[in-house]
Protein backbone atom coordinates (compact mmCIF):
# COMPACT_ATOMS: atom_id res chain seq x y z
CA UNK A 1 0.00 0.00 0.00
CA UNK A 2 1.44 3.70 -1.11
CA UNK A 3 1.08 6.41 1.03
CA UNK A 4 1.02 9.82 0.18
CA UNK A 5 2.91 12.78 1.32
CA UNK A 6 1.30 16.11 1.61
CA UNK A 7 4.60 17.90 1.18
CA UNK A 8 4.31 21.22 -0.71
CA UNK A 9 6.38 21.65 -3.87
CA UNK A 10 9.53 24.04 -4.51
CA UNK A 11 7.19 25.56 -6.85
CA UNK A 12 3.69 25.71 -4.84
CA UNK A 13 6.17 27.56 -1.93
CA UNK A 14 7.28 30.31 -4.37
CA UNK A 15 3.79 30.54 -5.73
CA UNK A 16 2.76 31.18 -2.62
CA UNK A 17 5.13 33.87 -1.03
CA UNK A 18 4.57 35.50 -4.36
CA UNK A 19 1.18 35.87 -3.47
CA UNK A 20 1.64 37.10 0.03
CA UNK A 21 3.90 39.47 -1.28
CA UNK A 22 1.92 41.07 -3.60
CA UNK A 23 -1.20 41.16 -0.97
CA UNK A 24 1.44 43.02 1.48
CA UNK A 25 2.32 45.07 -1.39
CA UNK A 26 -0.97 46.48 -2.28
CA UNK A 27 -1.66 46.46 1.43
CA UNK A 28 1.03 48.86 1.91
CA UNK A 29 0.55 51.00 -0.77
CA UNK A 30 -2.95 51.35 0.41
CA UNK A 31 -2.31 52.34 3.94
CA UNK A 32 0.38 55.16 2.34
CA UNK A 33 -2.33 56.50 0.43
CA UNK A 34 -4.68 56.85 3.40
CA UNK A 35 -2.12 58.04 5.71
CA UNK A 36 -1.02 60.40 3.04
CA UNK A 37 -4.90 61.65 2.65
CA UNK A 38 -5.06 62.07 6.33
CA UNK A 39 -1.72 64.59 6.22
CA UNK A 40 -3.70 66.39 3.75
CA UNK A 41 -6.78 66.60 5.57
CA UNK A 42 -5.18 67.50 9.23
CA UNK A 43 -3.22 70.31 7.14
CA UNK A 44 -6.56 71.74 5.32
CA UNK A 45 -8.64 71.27 8.63
CA UNK A 46 -5.42 73.54 10.49
CA UNK A 47 -5.56 76.30 7.92
CA UNK A 48 -9.77 76.82 8.09
CA UNK A 49 -9.41 77.00 11.76
CA UNK A 50 -6.63 79.14 11.35
CA UNK A 51 -8.70 81.18 9.20
CA UNK A 52 -11.80 81.24 11.12
CA UNK A 53 -9.33 82.56 14.12
CA UNK A 54 -8.18 85.36 12.10
CA UNK A 55 -11.55 86.45 11.27
CA UNK A 56 -12.80 85.68 14.58
CA UNK A 57 -10.05 88.63 16.02
CA UNK A 58 -10.48 90.66 13.37
CA UNK A 59 -14.22 90.81 13.63
CA UNK A 60 -13.94 91.42 17.60
CA UNK A 61 -11.36 94.59 16.72
CA UNK A 62 -12.95 96.41 14.33
CA UNK A 63 -16.57 96.03 15.93
CA UNK A 64 -14.85 97.75 18.64
CA UNK A 65 -13.32 100.52 16.83
CA UNK A 66 -13.23 103.99 18.72
CA UNK A 67 -12.21 107.40 18.57
CA UNK A 68 -8.91 108.01 20.93
CA UNK A 69 -8.68 111.35 20.72
CA UNK A 70 -9.99 114.10 18.22
CA UNK A 71 -6.83 115.17 16.51
CA UNK A 72 -6.71 111.70 15.54
CA UNK A 73 -8.38 109.51 13.10
CA UNK A 74 -9.42 106.18 14.62
CA UNK A 75 -8.41 104.35 11.03
CA UNK A 76 -6.04 104.82 8.57
CA UNK A 77 -3.32 102.98 6.31
CA UNK A 78 0.22 104.02 5.83
CA UNK A 79 2.87 102.82 3.58
CA UNK A 80 6.07 101.88 5.81
CA UNK A 81 9.36 100.25 4.13
CA UNK A 82 7.13 99.41 1.39
CA UNK A 83 4.29 97.64 2.83
CA UNK A 84 0.86 98.79 3.31
CA UNK A 85 0.37 98.84 7.34
CA UNK A 86 -3.24 99.44 8.81
CA UNK A 87 -3.56 101.11 11.75
CA UNK A 88 -6.59 101.68 13.82
CA UNK A 89 -7.81 101.98 17.48
CA UNK A 90 -10.05 99.61 19.31
CA UNK A 91 -11.50 99.11 22.99
CA UNK A 92 -9.53 96.29 24.03
CA UNK A 93 -11.35 95.77 26.99
CA UNK A 94 -9.94 94.71 30.30
CA UNK A 95 -6.96 92.74 29.42
CA UNK A 96 -4.79 90.75 31.94
CA UNK A 97 -1.92 93.43 31.13
CA UNK A 98 -3.28 96.87 32.45
CA UNK A 99 -1.25 98.23 30.27
CA UNK A 100 -3.20 97.74 27.09
CA UNK A 101 -7.02 97.92 28.64
CA UNK A 102 -9.31 100.28 27.81
CA UNK A 103 -8.53 101.90 23.66
CA UNK A 104 -5.27 101.01 22.29
CA UNK A 105 -3.22 101.60 19.04
CA UNK A 106 -2.97 98.51 16.64
CA UNK A 107 -1.64 97.51 13.03
CA UNK A 108 -1.85 94.86 10.88
CA UNK A 109 0.79 93.96 8.61
CA UNK A 110 2.80 90.82 7.30
CA UNK A 111 6.46 90.40 8.78
CA UNK A 112 9.45 89.53 7.19
CA UNK A 113 9.21 85.56 8.35
CA UNK A 114 6.00 85.99 6.80
CA UNK A 115 3.68 85.92 9.44
CA UNK A 116 0.20 88.39 9.68
CA UNK A 117 0.78 89.91 13.05
CA UNK A 118 -1.71 92.36 15.18
CA UNK A 119 0.05 94.44 17.15
CA UNK A 120 -1.64 95.99 19.88
CA UNK A 121 -0.07 98.65 21.99
CA UNK A 122 -1.62 101.90 24.39
CA UNK A 123 -0.09 104.86 22.06
CA UNK A 124 1.99 104.93 19.16
CA UNK A 125 5.13 105.56 20.78
CA UNK A 126 7.91 102.63 20.06
CA UNK A 127 9.20 102.94 23.40
CA UNK A 128 5.74 101.76 24.98
CA UNK A 129 4.44 98.00 25.56
CA UNK A 130 3.11 96.13 22.91
CA UNK A 131 1.83 92.42 22.32
CA UNK A 132 2.52 90.66 18.73
CA UNK A 133 -0.39 88.25 17.84
CA UNK A 134 -0.08 86.19 15.13
CA UNK A 135 -3.06 85.90 12.82
CA UNK A 136 -1.89 83.58 10.15
CA UNK A 137 1.58 82.11 8.66
CA UNK A 138 2.99 82.13 5.34
CA UNK A 139 1.40 85.30 4.06
CA UNK A 140 3.38 86.84 1.20
CA UNK A 141 1.51 89.70 0.57
CA UNK A 142 -1.40 91.46 2.03
CA UNK A 143 -3.98 93.50 0.17
CA UNK A 144 -7.07 96.40 1.48
CA UNK A 145 -9.90 97.29 -0.16
CA UNK A 146 -12.13 100.00 1.55
CA UNK A 147 -15.40 100.10 0.28
CA UNK A 148 -16.88 103.69 0.43
CA UNK A 149 -19.02 106.59 -0.76
CA UNK A 150 -17.56 108.24 -3.67
CA UNK A 151 -14.99 111.11 -2.28
CA UNK A 152 -13.02 113.28 -4.14
CA UNK A 153 -10.31 113.60 -1.36
CA UNK A 154 -9.63 109.64 -2.59
CA UNK A 155 -9.79 110.05 -5.74
CA UNK A 156 -6.53 108.62 -6.93
CA UNK A 157 -7.20 105.96 -4.07
CA UNK A 158 -10.38 104.40 -6.38
CA UNK A 159 -9.73 100.88 -7.12
CA UNK A 160 -12.88 99.64 -8.78
CA UNK A 161 -16.19 101.45 -9.18
CA UNK A 162 -19.22 99.20 -7.27
CA UNK A 163 -21.91 102.07 -8.23
CA UNK A 164 -21.87 105.62 -9.38
CA UNK A 165 -22.20 106.37 -5.79
CA UNK A 166 -19.69 103.90 -3.86
CA UNK A 167 -16.76 102.07 -4.66
CA UNK A 168 -13.53 100.13 -3.64
CA UNK A 169 -11.00 102.34 -2.25
CA UNK A 170 -6.96 100.66 -2.00
CA UNK A 171 -5.25 103.19 0.54
CA UNK A 172 -7.26 105.22 3.27
CA UNK A 173 -5.45 108.28 4.23
CA UNK A 174 -4.74 109.36 7.87
CA UNK A 175 -6.72 112.65 6.95
CA UNK A 176 -9.98 110.84 6.42
CA UNK A 177 -11.76 110.99 9.86
CA UNK A 178 -14.41 108.98 9.28
CA UNK A 179 -14.53 105.27 8.57
CA UNK A 180 -15.18 102.80 5.45
CA UNK A 181 -18.60 100.95 5.22
CA UNK A 182 -16.44 97.47 4.77
CA UNK A 183 -12.63 96.42 4.86
CA UNK A 184 -11.98 93.85 1.83
CA UNK A 185 -8.86 91.82 3.19
CA UNK A 186 -7.18 89.72 0.12
CA UNK A 187 -4.53 87.78 1.28
CA UNK A 188 -2.27 85.79 -1.32
CA UNK A 189 -4.94 86.91 -3.96
CA UNK A 190 -5.93 83.86 -2.40
CA UNK A 191 -8.34 84.21 0.67
CA UNK A 192 -10.25 86.74 1.32
CA UNK A 193 -12.51 87.90 3.72
CA UNK A 194 -14.98 90.80 4.45
CA UNK A 195 -15.60 92.89 7.70
CA UNK A 196 -18.21 95.84 8.06
CA UNK A 197 -17.35 98.51 10.56
CA UNK A 198 -19.60 100.31 13.18
CA UNK A 199 -21.05 103.72 12.09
Amino acid sequence: MLIKKNNFTLIEVLVCIFLIGMIFSLLFKFFTQITILEIKIDKAAEKIHQSNNFYVQLTNCFSKIKLKDFDKSPFYTKLESNKLIMHFCFDNGVDPDPDLSDVVDAMIYVNDEKKLILEIKKNENALTKSRKIILLKKVEKINYLFLSSKDEALKEHLSENITSKIGFYNFWPEEKKNLPQAILIDLDNNLKFAFFLPK
